[in-house]
């Protein structure tokens, strides 16, 4: 830390199954974290990490379901503290608990009209704090036909329920609908409109936008409009550009949704490195901007990776500040063998709530497969926090060895 310096070690024992069948399939994962401390001012401590999920195909192609549960650590709250590495735990460090199930069905009404329907049921909970309940439905209709004129609409509402009499029930609704003009193979046209229902009537604007979609060839698309939403202007984007071993994507979108269904996605997807600060549980309707850029290259003995990515979260109240947050990620993998590569990634974060923070975050791993059930793997990590509050600051130093076996 930013005053003292001492040795922690974490033991982590786990146990992975997997099961596999035609139409089922199950996936679990589950990690105890003993983490000791020596030389520092700081009590040990025990976490659990389990995920869990099991997909069931009820009719291939056209009906599925899925149901898990996962229990991980998260900050509790949004004061921009961040915790990378999983070894220094804070005052705002929980457990995070969450459960949910979805079914999904798509079918077909005579020869063009493609239907799809999605309901859900989820729960999330800070252990030793109230549990949030939420339950959607999404319907998606669309025109498939050979027609130059396509359409596509759809209508999602996702109700969330607290048992905190300060924070009441929620209700975020949203309707789609978008039009599209075939020019050629390669051109289209489309105006597309949404309009959300939450309480907070500063997020119910209607949303208008006009484009174009362009192909140039069959993997890579470039779809780009702009628009209006109240008295501010909106932007979509959606490209994607494939060639040979390269790939570029570019996209930004705009959304009415929770800070708690934020953070389940979070949760379930932390594989770059970079941990939002919006990982509250609040149920109130907030506005996402969101832009994303990634770059990657593969070639016969190397690969290499970078993305970006920047996040606005607005609940259009002037008492609630924007959190901002954005992130650049640069990764690179080497193999030296069948067996055995080097890996190295380099990460910036930058978060503003109420706060300012910057996260810089480098590691370097190497891995060898010993033999088809066993592999170990080394790495070193440097982490380092600046702030403009002096107790948010931090360095993390970081050697570990890691041995797997399958059974």
């Amino acid at each position: 830390t930013i005053d003292e310096t001492g040795l922690v070690t974490k033991l982590s024992p786990s146990v992975s199954i997997n099961y596999s069948q035609p139409r089922i399939n199950l996936a679990l994962d589950y990690t105890i974290n003993a983490v000791i401390y020596d030389g520092l001012e700081a009590d040990n401590y025990e976490n659990q990490n389990l995920n869990f999920v099991t997909k069931i195909t009820h009719l291939p192609n056209r009906w599925s379901s899925k149901l898990f549960s996962r229990v991980s650590q998260a900050n509790i709250s949004t004061d921009g503290l961040q915790i990378v590495n999983g070894i220094s735990e804070s005052e705002n460090t929980s457990e995070l608990r969450t459960y949910g199930l979805n079914t999904n069905y798509q079918g077909r009404l005579g020869d063009d009209i493609i239907y799809k329907t999605d309901l859900s049921a989820g729960a999330a909970n800070y252990k030793g704090q109230d549990r949030k309940n939420s339950y959607g439905v999404n319907l998606a209709v669309n025109n498939k036909s050979n027609n130059n004129f396509t359409w596509n609409s759809s209508f999602s509402s996702n109700i969330s329920t607290s048992s905190n009499e300060i924070e009441k029930n929620e209700q975020i609704d949203r309707i789609q609908l978008e039009f599209n003009y075939r020019f050629n193979h390669k051109y289209q046209a489309f105006l597309s409109a949404d309009k959300s229902s939450t309480s907070n009537n500063q997020l119910n604007d209607t949303g208008s936008t006009v484009g174009i979609l362009w192909t140039p060839q069959k993997n890579s698309r470039i779809k780009f409009g702009t628009g209006i939403r109240g008295d501010d202007t909106s932007y979509i984007l959606d490209m994607l550009l494939k060639k040979r071993r390269l790939q570029f994507s570019m996209n930004y979108f705009e959304l009415v949704t929770s800070s708690q269904q934020l953070t389940l996605e979070q949760t379930s997807d932390q594989q770059t490195g970079l941990v939002s600060i919006n990982q509250s549980l609040s149920i109130y309707p907030v506005l996402i901007k969101k832009g994303e850029v990634k770059l990657s290259a593969k070639g016969r003995r190397n690969e290499l990776g970078l993305s970006y990515v920047q996040q606005t979260t607005d609940q259009k109240t002037n008492n609630v500040p924007k959190e901002k947050s954005q992130g650049l990620v640069l990764s690179a993998k080497h193999l030296l063998s069948s067996r055995s590569n080097l890996t190295v990634s380099l990460s910036q974060s930058d978060t503003e709530t109420n706060q300012k923070n910057t996260v810089n975050d480098l590691q370097f791993g190497y891995n060898k497969k010993m033999s088809k059930s066993t592999s170990v793997t080394a790495y070193l990590r440097k982490t380092e926090q600046t702030s403009d509050i002096a107790e948010n600051e931090y360095i993390n130093n970081l050697i570990g060895f890691k041995f797997l076996a399958v059974f």
